[in-house]
């Protein structure tokens, strides 16, 4: 076989594999969004059912003991069309 059909393959899966995990991740959200509904409309209540932003995180300083910072190259590479 082509050996650009094996690598079409594993990137076939794994982009299934990931969209599979993000439609799961929305179908939990959408029977939560109703289970909130539902306890909203027994109490009268209002309830907010978007996503709501992750708070960003407390800044802070990074230190180094006095170490000289290591210096990170490119790593070279030839891309081969096959």
């Amino acid at each position: 076989m082509h050996p650009g059909f094996w690598l079409f393959l594993v990137t076939l899966c794994l982009t299934e594999e990931l969209a599979g995990a993000s439609r799961d991740s929305v179908l939990k959200h959408v029977k939560e969004n109703e289970q909130k509904k539902k306890k909203a409309k027994e109490k009268g209540a209002w309830v907010q059912l978007k996503r709501q932003n992750v708070p960003l995180t407390e800044a802070h300083f990074v230190r180094t003991d006095e170490k000289e910072p290591e210096l990170l190259e490119l790593v070279h590479y030839e891309f081969i069309a096959l």
